[in-house]
């Protein structure tokens, strides 16, 4: 933007503009007449320059408007082809951008072949591009922009692209039933092909030992498969065109596995005994046998009510922190992810929460108040004091400092200088995560000698 203004001796200006909602200062005041503005977004705008001599004392000397418009930039609303994916090495592909605006508009082709991003064609004006590739798997891009635009690109959009061996390749190996299956299960399994003229199929079976043909070659690209031992299976399809004399021209693998053995709760175990104090983790794992991948499901009854910890998950352990004291029923229900069932199996553990330690009292062996430099001991007496940590603190009527951090000691050998001090034990089981359990403080008091 440029104004032009005359009189004056040196004249400066100021862009403001108006974008619907709120006035902005763009440039204040400057001897410069000219500005760059890239606006961000699409808009109404205005604009309104004031302009005064250096000299002047007023706000402005005289201003000018200007209204402008800025639509919203080109978008991409698709990136398609002519030749559906897969495709066999060599076939010409064309690739086109479909945008929401075309005028003076810029497309670049891109493609990313799982090691590097190649340039296929870069910024011109045609909306498409032919490209011959070779097999592999590719990510095909193309960036738009307007032809003035600062930015690298205004938008984007892709297509994930397969090239496959020729003449004939396998596409895709489909079973109608997801693995795992059940021993016995009449399991379809159907390749998918493409290439020139009539196409052979012929299925093959690993089971991990050794390879067995389920069928020689013919038309039909279907087989249906039924196990009859567990076991994790490997299948192989060849395909070839009618009359080749090759073993075979394309092949494909899948992996998939047999199960018998139904889902079964062997045991329930916690890392801590029963009974533990309220803020103590308790770790629970659950060992079920059978199925495929196993979901688990951790309830809990406190006497009153039963309420759900963990719903359907992979993880067989539950960290759970009681937060009271009471007798807990566990029940956990475990199924095959397959499984249509509430639960196919479920355990139960009974757990006993006491209370956490106590605090009854913060003792001294010589009663406040004292002479400074007098050897004074803390003491703390607890409801109960098998792994309880103990932690002194005293307040100066300034600032908190820590006497002792957590240590197993009920005691601690205190030595003050003059003044007025509230002295707090804090105490807490060994595992307990929080900050404290239980405390006690006492005001106490020490003189100038």
């Amino acid at each position: 933007m440029t104004t032009n203004a005359t009189g004056g001796t040196e004249k400066l200006y100021k862009v403001n503009v108006y974008d619907g909602k709120t006035w902005r200062v763009l440039q204040n005041y400057s001897t410069s007449n000219t500005f760059k503005w890239i606006p961000s977004r699409a808009g109404d705008y205005k604009f309104s320059i004031h302009v005064k001599d250096k000299n002047s004392s007023k706000a402005y000397d005289d201003y000018g408007v200007l209204y402008y418009q800025v639509s919203e930039p080109v978008k991409v609303n698709s990136l398609t082809v002519d030749k559906a994916s897969p495709q066999v090495a060599g076939t010409d592909v064309t690739l086109k951008a479909n945008v929401t605006q075309t005028t003076d508009i810029l497309y670049a082709f891109h493609v990313y072949d799982g090691t590097a991003w190649k340039v296929l064609k870069d910024y011109s004006t045609s909306d498409q591009f032919t490209w011959t590739p070779e097999s592999g798997e590719y990510k095909v891009v193309v960036h738009v922009k307007h032809k003035d635009s600062v930015n690298k690109y205004d938008s984007y959009a892709y297509i994930n692209y397969s090239v496959l061996k020729g003449p004939v390749a396998l596409t895709q190996i489909e079973t109608d039933r997801q693995s795992p299956q059940l021993v016995n299960a009449s399991i379809t399994l159907t390749a998918q092909a493409i290439g020139l003229g009539n196409k052979l199929y012929a299925f093959y079976v690993f089971d991990g030992t050794d390879w067995k043909q389920l069928r020689e070659y013919n038309l039909s690209n279907s087989f249906i498969w039924t196990p009859t031992k567990p076991g994790t299976y490997k299948f192989s399809v060849h395909v070839k065109q009618e009359g080749s004399v090759n073993a075979y021209d394309d092949y494909m693998t899948l992996d998939y596995k047999i199960t018998t053995a139904p889902v079964q709760v062997q045991s329930i175990d916690v890392d801590k005994g029963s009974p533990q104090p309220a803020g103590v983790p308790i770790t629970l794992t659950t060992n079920a046998t059978g199925g495929t991948e196993k979901l688990y499901k951790v309830n809990v009854y406190d006497g009153k009510t039963w309420r759900v910890l963990q719903n359907y998950s992979t993880s067989n352990t539950l960290k759970w922190i009681p937060s009271r004291a009471g007798d807990y029923k566990f029940s956990i229900h475990v199924k095959d992810k397959n499984s249509s069932k509430a639960y196919d199996d479920y355990g139960v553990l009974y757990y006993q929460v006491s209370e956490p330690v106590k605090v009854n009292s913060l003792t001294v062996d010589k009663a406040s108040p004292q002479v400074a430099g007098t050897d004074v001991t803390l003491k703390a007496n607890v409801t109960q004091t098998t792994d309880i940590l103990y932690a002194f603190h005293v307040y100066d009527g300034t600032a908190w400092k820590v006497l002792r951090d957590y240590s197993t000691s009920d005691q601690f050998t205190w030595t003050p200088e003059s003044g007025e001090y509230k002295v707090v034990v804090h105490v807490k089981h060994k595992d307990s995560v929080n900050k404290y359990d239980s405390y006690a403080y006492i005001n106490y008091s020490v003189k100038i000698q």
